[in-house]
């Protein structure tokens, strides 16, 4: 009995050595980036869930780069809201990466106030992906012209969730 203990007892140590030695060996991850994509154009959900959680990332060192991508209808609520601002810029201001999507920050007209608080304005996606007959290219994009060409109507934006890539 004290031969099958002991038999037992050295195949449970040689797993344990062999599963930390795995451990030791195994590639780190080379994850250590953090984007949030922010839809919403709710105050409260900027502030307790996009804002609030990147900003802690950041603060924290969670994560080594912290980026939020402003898309939609977000992107409406950055251009009026003046404690958003405020907090976008501290963010900034921390570290965090702010990006818009162009084509959104286009069909709701306000790329030029989003470039002023100095947030990334480009094309968040690849203008080939957009939908046929969109006319979206990149240097229409960019100008402002893809999203006047292909633009969704202002009553189209009420009655979705807002503007699709």
């Amino acid at each position: 009995m004290k031969t099958i203990n002991a038999v037992f007892f050295g195949l449970a140590l040689m797993l344990a050595s062999n599963t930390l030695m795995a451990q030791d060996k195994a590639p780190a991850s080379d994850v250590n980036k953090l984007t949030v994509l922010w839809t919403s154009d709710d105050p409260m959900v900027a502030e307790r869930v996009a804002l609030m959680y990147t900003g802690v990332a950041k603060q924290f060192g969670l994560f080594e780069e912290v980026s939020v991508i402003i898309w939609g209808p977000s992107a409406k609520l950055v251009a009026e809201n003046k404690e958003v601002q405020a907090k976008l810029k501290d963010m900034m201001d921390k570290g965090v990466e702010l990006n818009a999507c162009i084509t959104c920050a286009n069909m709701y007209g306000v790329s030029d106030q989003l470039k002023a608080l100095g947030i990334n304005v480009d094309i968040m996606g690849l203008p080939d992906q957009c939908p046929e007959g969109s006319g979206h290219r990149r240097a229409d994009i960019l100008s402002g012209q893809g999203a006047r060409r292909g633009r969704v109507s202002s009553q189209s934006l009420r009655n979705s969730s807002g503007p699709s890539q």
